[in-house]
């Protein structure tokens, strides 16, 4: 598959994940779908390294989106829990930041499945970095 083809299923996906993290009690054969749609969110950022093992811009892009969503994700986790006696106002709004950064994380209904994902990406495109520094 395309390059180009790649990244816009990981944006497709993305956005489908963003949107459908905020579903509040989905039934229990949506869950079990999310959970899927999480899983796939992370397979277009496998391809585009399996495919661009040699490309240092590709390698370096998926570690940049990766560290980026990681970062986030603990940023956001720790000044939501920080904001306890902030407010509903700066809570929500905090909550909606996380899940936007954070999209495969809510989607799929087992936050760790998503902050795994990331974390997989992320130590794949570490070793296909160094791979081209050989």
């Amino acid at each position: 598959m395309k390059e180009h083809k790649l990244y816009f299923l990981w944006a497709l996906l993305y956005a489908l994940t963003a949107g459908l993290g905020f579903l509040p009690n989905p039934p229990e054969w949506a869950k079990a779908l999310l959970i899927l749609l999480t899983i796939g969110f992370f397979v277009p950022g496998g391809l585009l390294l399996w495919n661009g093992r040699k490309d240092a811009h590709t390698v370096h892009t998926v570690l940049g989106l990766s560290m980026a969503s990681l970062s986030a994700s603990l940023i956001f986790l720790v000044a939501n829990l920080a904001s306890t006696r902030a407010g509903n106002v700066v809570g929500v709004a905090l909550h909606v930041l996380l899940g936007v950064f954070s999209a495969p994380m809510f989607c799929g209904q087992y936050w760790v499945l998503g902050l795994f994902g990331w974390a997989c990406l992320f130590c794949a495109a570490l070793e296909a970095r160094r791979k081209l520094k050989k």
